[in-house]
């Protein structure tokens, strides 16, 4: 792992920064505008839950060190 990159280009970055707003949204009480609450709800513990998955496995993967 001798090449640098910077966090802007950084999947594992990036996934963690999609499931902190997921997070996020979910904390306060993002609707977006659909009546099935139980439906969004399971969307979001998904996507937090995919977000986070991908930046473990995006960290494991990676081939250069972030500046």
């Amino acid at each position: 792992m001798n090449d640098i990159k910077s966090m802007l280009r950084s999947r594992t970055v990036w996934a963690a920064v999609i499931g902190f707003a997921a997070v996020l949204a979910d904390a306060i009480g993002f609707n977006p505008g659909f009546e099935q609450g139980e439906a969004v709800d399971a969307v979001m513990k998904l996507v937090e839950a995919l977000s986070f998955l991908s930046a473990i496995v995006f960290r494991v993967k990676a081939t250069a060190r972030i500046a």
